[in-house]
């Protein structure tokens, strides 16, 4: 790659930047980079803007996860400090329940094995219906005809009553 560039995607970089932290107008971008508004609005539509606003986008949510969790941190702090020193019981009650709430939500969040057995013998079941409601879903054949399907499983129902087996 040739230093016009690694130029180029510096400020197209930058572009982005301003675009997003700043709230910039276009032409205010272009003009701040020293190029024309008709060159950054041919990079928009390039692989290197689409990858500099991917990762320009990506580490605004990761700033906000970061500052969302530590506001989490400070919320749960400031509820652990009102179930311990609250003087008024239901404060304390109320704070208590819902640090309760917030611990369950965590468990919630974890599948078990016992879920996940669950879930497995459910999409076992599912699909052992959908091959028994196949021969439902044939279409009717020229004549009036049952669809294959359904004629193969009358007769095996049939059979097995019948005692012949299957």
């Amino acid at each position: 790659m040739g230093k016009d560039y690694q130029e180029k995607r510096a400020l197209i970089a930058k572009a982005v930047a301003l675009r997003y932290e700043e709230r910039a107008s276009w032409e205010a971008i272009a003009k701040r980079l020293g190029i024309a508004r008709s060159t950054l609005q041919e990079w928009r539509l390039t692989d290197d803007w689409k990858r500099a606003e991917y990762q320009k986008r990506a580490e605004l949510r990761d700033e906000a996860r970061a500052d969302s969790s530590q506001v989490l941190k400070e919320a749960v702090q400031t509820l652990y400090d009102l179930m311990r020193t609250s003087e008024n019981e239901r404060i304390r009650f109320m704070a208590a329940q819902k640090l309760i709430d917030l611990n369950r939500v965590d468990e919630l969040d974890e599948p078990s094995a016992e879920t996940s057995n669950e879930y497995q013998e459910f999409l076992q079941e599912l699909a052992q219906r959908e091959k028994e409601t196949v021969a439902l879903r044939g279409e009717v054949e020229p004549g009036g005809l049952l669809p294959r399907a359904v004629a193969e499983a009358t007769e095996r129902y049939r059979r097995r009553y019948e005692g012949e087996g299957v």
